[in-house]
C-alpha cells in the first residue's frame, strides 16, 4: 500500500537546488504555468476571431465576468496565492471593454454573494451529510451546499443585451460552474 501513500502524489516534490521541497516556488510556477499551456485546448479559429485585435471592443458574458471559479472540490481543488476574474484579465488587453455589462455582473455578484453560507453554516451541514448513510437525500444535500457557496448565473436585461451588441466587436461568453468529487452538475435548469 506504500506506493499509494497521498504524499507521494502532492506537488510538494524536490524542486530547489539543494533538494528541498518547494510548493509554490517560482521553480513550480513556472512549471505550472507551462503545464498549463501545453495541456490548453484552443477553439477552432472559424473566420480568423482570435486573436483579438487590437481595440477591438468586447462584451463580457457570463457571472465567470466578476465570480470566476478557479477549481472545483476536493481533488480538483486548486490552491493558488491569486485569483483573477475574467474581467481582470481582459484589463491587461488592448481592448476595450463594455463596462454597463461588466457593472451589471459587479454589481449582481455583490446583491447575490450576501446569500452565500458562512463556513460555520457550511460546516454545520457536513455535519448532517457526513451522519447519513449514502442516499438520494444525502446527494441532494451535498449538490445543494456546493452549489449555494456561488452565486447562480443570472438572466441579462433584453436592453443590455442589445445596447452590448451595438457596441461590440465580439462577445465573449464564460460558463461558470463548481463541481466537486461525488458531485456531478445536474440536468436543470441553469446548472
Amino acid at each position: 500500500m506504500e506506493k499509494y501513500a497521498r504524499f507521494r502524489y502532492q506537488p510538494c516534490v524536490p524542486l530547489g537546488d539543494d533538494g528541498r521541497c518547494v510548493t509554490a516556488s517560482k521553480k513550480h510556477t513556472e512549471l505550472s504555468r507551462r503545464a498549463a499551456t501545453e495541456g490548453m485546448v484552443l477553439l477552432k479559429n472559424e473566420d480568423y476571431a482570435l486573436p483579438l485585435a487590437k481595440g477591438e471592443k468586447i462584451a463580457l458574458f457570463g457571472k465567470a465576468t466578476i465570480e470566476y471559479i478557479k477549481g472545483g472540490g476536493g481533488s480538483g481543488d486548486v490552491h493558488c496565492p491569486y485569483i483573477h476574474n475574467v474581467y481582470d484579465g481582459f484589463k491587461t488587453k488592448d481592448v476595450s471593454v463594455y463596462m454597463p455589462l461588466v457593472d451589471f455582473y459587479r454589481d449582481y455578484v455583490e446583491r447575490e454573494s450576501v446569500n452565500i453560507p458562512t463556513q460555520e453554516q457550511i460546516n454545520a451541514t457536513w455535519d448532517i451529510v457526513n451522519a447519513m448513510e449514502f442516499c438520494t437525500k444525502r446527494d441532494d444535500m451535498t449538490y445543494d451546499t456546493f452549489a449555494s457557496m456561488h452565486v447562480k448565473e443570472p438572466s441579462v436585461p433584453d436592453e443590455l443585451i442589445k445596447s452590448a451588441a451595438e457596441f461590440a466587436d465580439t462577445a465573449i461568453i464564460t460558463l461558470s460552474r463548481f463541481s466537486a468529487e461525488g458531485v456531478d452538475r445536474r440536468p436543470i435548469p441553469g446548472d
